[in-house]
Parts: structure tokens; C-alpha cells; sequence
């Protein structure tokens, strides 16, 4: 599953892989290049989930980040980053109920 989201308000990452989501968050792993100009604290908008355009961004913020390791099985290259959400997002189970995942 793949996700957009926004940085800043202003930086688009597009096809993102969506390691786990919940109402309070979600973990995506990305390319190390993409990794450079992310920090912990950063402000992230998260306006699609698997082509699927969100009526309204998902507000969150970065609150972790972390290179490959034997740890969380990434390939050499890749990070994982955790965005923790404002707010609990009724709008992620409404999502995922679409595709008929469970969060």
C-alpha cells in the first residue's frame, strides 16, 4: 500500500510504502534520499492512502525515524519513519473499511 504526503505544508513525497497505520498514526518506509531533508518534529500531511485522495489532510508530525537494520528488516538504502497524527483519525478507518483492511 502506498501513501502521499505533504511537508511542511509545502513538499510533496509521493508513493510512499505504508509499513503499519492506525487512527494515531502511520509508519512508512522511503529511500534514503528521500530521508535527507526529513527531521524529527517536521510537520506532515498525509492526503492519500492507495489512490485514494483524502476529503481533508491528515495533520501529524514526525516522531521517528530509523536506517536499516537487522532490527526492522529494512534492505540496505531504506528508513522507516513514524508520523504520529494531531489527532485520532476517524477518517483512517473509513479508509482502510474501503479497502477492506483492518488498522
Amino acid at each position: 500500500m502506498l501513501t502521499d504526503i505533504l511537508i511542511e505544508g509545502k513538499v510533496p513525497f509521493n508513493n510512499l510504502m505504508v509499513k503499519d497505520i492506525s487512527k494515531n498514526g502511520v509508519g512508512l518506509i522511503c529511500h534514503e534520499k528521500l530521508m535527507k531533508g526529513l527531521k524529527l518534529g517536521m510537520e506532515v500531511e498525509l492526503v492519500s492512502i492507495h489512490s485514494i485522495n483524502l476529503p481533508r489532510p491528515i495533520n501529524g508530525t514526525i516522531t521517528h525515524k530509523s536506517k536499516s537494520s537487522k532490527h526492522n528488516k529494512l534492505k540496505s538504502g531504506f528508513y522507516q519513519i513514524g508520523i504520529k497524527f494531531e489527532y485520532s483519525s476517524k477518517l483512517i478507518k473509513s479508509v482502510m473499511d474501503q479497502l477492506n483492511l483492518k488498522t
